[in-house]
């Protein structure tokens, strides 16, 4: 079987940076949303935006809604209200309180995180090279955590009117 990086295009890249950018920049748009709404209304407000670009992209491409299989709709109920609906609300929640430079180092923890709960909840066997990868992950959030990263930057003054 072939490796599927190998199959990967220039484009596909590019568009995986995008995803990265796209991602980074909800940390900064989140951030400024936090100090001005209830982490609440902000998680329910994104949702809903997502929820109704989605819809609106599935008609803009003609892709007929299916019904899911009623095996599948309590999995699909419960990755919304967590893997969606609970992590927005933890992100605006975490905003509130600390940058999103410091933030986004956090987060980054994703996917050591999910290589231990797939090891560990799916029993999925993990390539040697994913422990060093994994462990590795590790320092950055705790290093953040303990380092003087300003949270907020001093603000610009006005330069004195001249006459």
């Amino acid at each position: 079987m072939q490796r599927p990086e190998r199959d990967a295009s220039p484009r596909l890249y590019l568009q995986l940076v995008l995803v990265a950018v796209i991602w980074g920049g909800t940390f900064i748009a989140g951030r400024l949303l936090a100090g001005g709404l209830p982490p609440l209304l902000a998680a329910c407000l994104r949702f809903s935006v997502a929820s109704a670009t989605l819809l609106g992209c599935l008609a803009l491409t003609r892709t007929p809604l299916v019904r899911p299989a009623p095996g599948q709709m309590l999995r699909l109920a419960l990755l919304g209200l967590f893997g969606v609906f609970g992590y927005n609300l933890c992100f605006f929640y975490g905003l509130q309180h600390i940058g999103a430079a410091r933030a986004s180092l956090i987060v980054a923890l994703n996917p050591a995180m999910i290589a231990l709960a797939s090891f560990l909840l799916l029993k999925e066997a993990l390539p040697p090279s994913s422990w060093p990868a994994s462990r590795c992950a590790w320092p950055g959030p705790d290093w953040s955590s303990s380092a003087r990263i300003p949270t907020r930057w001093p603000a610009r003054r006005a330069p004195a009117a001249t006459c």
